[in-house]
């Protein structure tokens, strides 16, 4: 398990309905609400299609309540998952007027549960390509509050015309907490890799870069 303290689709795919398949995770362009696998459409000799955000795709999320986990790795059928582009959860607005809360969200999480058809857990290699990249930062800038040359916490901007009403947190190193970058939730079975060139970037309290709670029965590179 790796902890860091540094370390958006209008597409939702639905699970697997008895009888028939949805289609694959195919992000291509900029998308704004969460996605999430599900099962894949086979393609005409058989084989599934496998699930991917593009070099060219990116799911960017304003950290409103319910977008907990912005890519979501679901799927219950023997399908590999590639990333190419950008995983980003954003604490504020475009036009830095809007403050969300971030705590506990999730950039990537795989977690598929047990099924009967195709197994326990999720199937098939989870890779980060070398242009991909997973960010949950925070707006804030940590500072040297005692003039010491060591930044020392974060200043809460309560109202950005009167500074009189900002409060100073020691030791903080983030706003919100418990943010996660990539999370294995539910058992794997098959590898996850992280080319080189791949980032994980996320500021948090109590929070992780790469979180571990399952089995994963693979190659962990």
């Amino acid at each position: 398990m790796f902890k860091s303290k540094l370390m958006t689709t209008a597409l939702f795919v639905p699970a697997l309905l008895v009888g028939s398949y949805a289609f694959a995770l195919d992000v291509t362009t900029a998308e704004t609400s969460q996605v999430a696998s599900g099962n894949s459409v086979p393609n005409s000799d058989g084989d599934a299609d496998v699930h991917s955000i593009s070099s060219t795709g990116s799911v960017i999320l304003d950290g409103l309540p319910g977008n907990s986990i912005a890519v979501e790795i679901d799927h219950a059928d023997d399908v590999d998952t590639v990333i190419s582009g950008t995983i980003e959860i954003l604490d504020d607005g475009a036009a830095d007027d809007t403050r969300y809360d971030t705590s506990n969200a999730v950039g990537l999480a795989m977690n598929a549960e047990d099924d009967m058809q195709f197994g326990s857990g999720l199937l098939g290699d989870v890779t980060l390509e070398s242009t991909a990249i997973i960010r949950l930062l925070d707006s804030l800038e940590r500072v040297d509050d005692d003039e010491d040359f060591v930044f020392d916490g974060i200043t809460l901007d309560q109202d950005t015309l009167d500074a009189a009403d900002d409060v100073y947190l020691p030791g903080a190193f983030a706003q919100d907490s418990g943010r996660i970058g990539l999370h294995v939730m539910s058992r794997m079975q098959g590898n996850l890799f992280a080319q080189s060139g791949s980032s994980i970037l996320v500021t948090t309290n109590d929070g992780h870069g790469v979180k571990v709670d399952a089995d994963i029965i693979g190659n962990l590179d």
